[in-house]
């Protein structure tokens, strides 16, 4: 990510108190908060590695520190996601029907499965 420091400045940088992660979304959010603009480029320019035991990896393997933080996030920054809640209730909708057919097709994947695996 690149940002201008005055930027980084004018929002207090990164939250040092994220014991978990997430400091750059939050980051970002507080950036949009500020009325500057986001640009995402579109393609893959470079590769983060995480290693087997990270703070990342550490993360993502409880579900409760995820749900925690994310609320947090939320609360920390309430007033965005209430000036964008119909693109992000739609956007969560959507997602929430892309897992649920996802995970209908991997239980017919694994039926199917089971099915050769009892035959053989």
């Amino acid at each position: 990510a690149m940002f201008r420091k005055s930027d980084w400045e004018s929002v207090g940088g990164f939250r040092m108190d994220m014991e978990y992660g997430l400091e750059d979304y939050d980051f970002f959010l507080s950036i949009l908060e500020a009325g500057k603009e986001i640009y995402q480029i579109p393609e893959v320019l470079f590769h983060y590695r995480i290693k087997r035991r990270s703070r990342t990896t550490r993360f993502v393997s409880n579900k409760e520190h995820v749900k925690k933080m994310y609320r947090d996030i939320y609360i920390r920054h309430r007033k965005l996601y209430q000036e964008h809640m119909d693109q992000y209730v739609c956007a969560l909708r959507d997602e929430l029907i892309e897992q649920k057919y996802k995970l209908k097709w991997l239980r017919r994947l694994k039926a199917e499965f089971m099915r050769v695996l009892t035959f053989i």
